[in-house]
């Protein structure tokens, strides 16, 4: 019983020899393989077809890959011009919105005539403002506006044809010229 117990249990460096043997075999079948084919000439250059189909198929998922890709990011790219074309035109539509209300304000509030400097570049300003004094009784006079002096004409219409008259040398105009003494032209 003893000669089969010992058979049955290897010892280790039995096993590791034996291992070797076997990795040294698989090796030398691999080259043995691999010089067949070296020198065989109808071996020579040719690739397995199923490996060509594979990498075929393989690059034309590939292809197909990238192609949905690339539509995808087209896609993408085309709704964000959409958005971007439509806040532009949203963009310009507001601001002619706030011109036209700019232009509607200054219109209506700052227009020429309601400036403060107004009363100084009014080309109506002489139409429209009072004579200084319209007569002797006026209200709007001060103390000092109330003096009468020697020779003034409260109504100043009938004084310029008065005073020509009491002076013709200092009034006597060229006949040519465009000029009102008495109210009418002389040209």
């Amino acid at each position: 019983m003893s000669t089969f117990s010992q058979s049955n249990v290897l010892s280790p460096s039995l096993v590791a020899e034996s291992k070797e043997e076997k990795a040294l075999q698989a090796r030398r079948q691999r080259e043995a393989e691999r010089l067949m084919r070296i020198k065989d000439p109808s071996l020579s250059g040719k690739v397995p077809k199923e490996i060509l189909e594979a990498q075929i198929a393989e690059k034309e998922e590939l292809k197909a890959q990238a192609k949905a890709r690339e539509e995808a990011y087209d896609n993408e790219r085309l709704h964000m011009d959409q958005q971007l074309t439509y806040l532009e035109q949203e963009r310009r539509r507001l601001e002619r919105e706030k011109l036209q209300e700019l232009q509607d304000f200054r219109a209506t509030h700052q227009g020429k005539d309601k400036g403060r400097d107004f009363d100084l570049s009014n080309p109506n300003s002489m139409a429209n403002d009072l004579p200084a004094r319209t007569s002797d009784d006026d209200p709007r006079l001060s103390v000092s506006g109330l003096q009468k002096f020697h020779g003034e004409v409260a109504n100043s219409s009938h004084s310029l044809a008065s005073l020509a008259s009491q002076y013709p040398v200092h009034f006597a105009m060229p006949e040519n010229s465009l000029s009102y003494v008495d109210g009418t032209s002389l040209g």
